[in-house]
């Protein structure tokens, strides 16, 4: 009875160890996936219905700038303001340079009513 109860962890940790490069594989591709769907909904202007596809992946890959930037942009659209300028303002800070950023930052700014900034 004894060695029963040893067998069910020695096994569940030789499974995890097998198939965890496979799940990690998986969730690779669907990030893919999602961060295709999510430009080609921001291309096409669809602003939106980017958002909640660019709010995930800010999440799971949050050293990627352009995500929350896009989000940003996104939250612009959705009538998020308070929302667009955090997120603007905090990836204008890592890259001053990303694609029309002071267009949308200073949008955001006017949307919240903060002229000076």
């Amino acid at each position: 009875m004894n060695s029963n109860k040893l067998y069910f962890p020695i096994l569940f940790l030789a499974f995890v160890a097998i198939f965890q490069p496979f799940i990690c594989v998986a969730q690779s591709a669907n990030v893919k996936t999602m961060e295709s769907h999510a430009k080609t909904l921001f291309d096409k202007r669809e602003y939106e219905q980017a958002f909640d596809y660019y709010m995930k992946l800010k999440e799971l890959r949050p050293k990627k700038n352009v995500f929350k930037y896009r989000a940003g942009v996104c939250a612009i659209y959705k009538g998020d303001a308070p929302l667009a300028v955090a997120l603007i303002k905090s990836a204008y800070d890592v890259n001053p340079s990303l694609v029309d950023v002071n267009f949308f930052l200073g949008r955001a700014y006017l949307l919240n009513n903060l002229y000076d900034e």
